[in-house]
């Protein structure tokens, strides 16, 4: 299941930027790379692709541990220099799966999805985080205040600054 859903979101996001698939025409204004992690961290990419301003990547990422830890390989080791880039962070099904706490002994803490997050939107300079939900009031119903990660770390809610609702099709 996992990996059809990668390769459908890649497919329909190839089709959506079509026309800013590499033509490997010089004067080309801008063009996006689609990646998924799984394929793009076993390469990496070059300077020469991160720095030329006329790319734009998206890299596709499923909210699984193994993935995540790739994404932050990927921006902190193989490929360092996409720290400095600005940074869009897309995150479908935001209520559950992104943003989920236990408790035990009375202390809050993140679950590791959420705690591999938190340490991904630590490392790019520049990163905006855009939350995608079918139930956006779950995204208000989270603890006030900071939650004490097991790392002894803090970490603070992700609470939306609006909410604005997509047309239904």
């Amino acid at each position: 299941g996992t990996n059809t859903l990668t390769s459908q979101t890649i497919k329909r996001l190839s089709f959506d930027f079509q026309y800013f698939a590499d033509s490997g025409r010089y004067d080309q204004k801008v063009r996006v790379m689609i990646y998924d992690i799984m394929d793009v961290i076993k390469k990496g990419l070059s300077s020469n692709q991160i720095m030329d301003p006329r790319t734009k990547f998206i890299i596709v990422c499923k909210k699984e541990a193994k993935n995540l830890e790739h994404l932050i390989e990927l921006f902190t080791e193989k490929s360092p220099e996409l720290k400095y880039k600005k940074v869009l962070v897309v995150d479908d099904e935001a209520d559950f799966a992104s943003r989920a706490y236990y408790q035990r002994k009375g202390e809050l803490g993140l679950l590791k999805i959420a705690e591999h997050i938190e340490n991904f939107n630590k490392v790019p300079e520049y990163l905006r985080y855009l939350q995608v939900t079918a139930t956006p009031y779950s995204l208000y119903l989270q603890p006030d205040g900071t939650v004490q990660l097991r790392n002894g770390e803090e970490a603070s809610p992700w609470l939306p600054r609006y909410t604005g609702l997509v047309p239904i099709h």
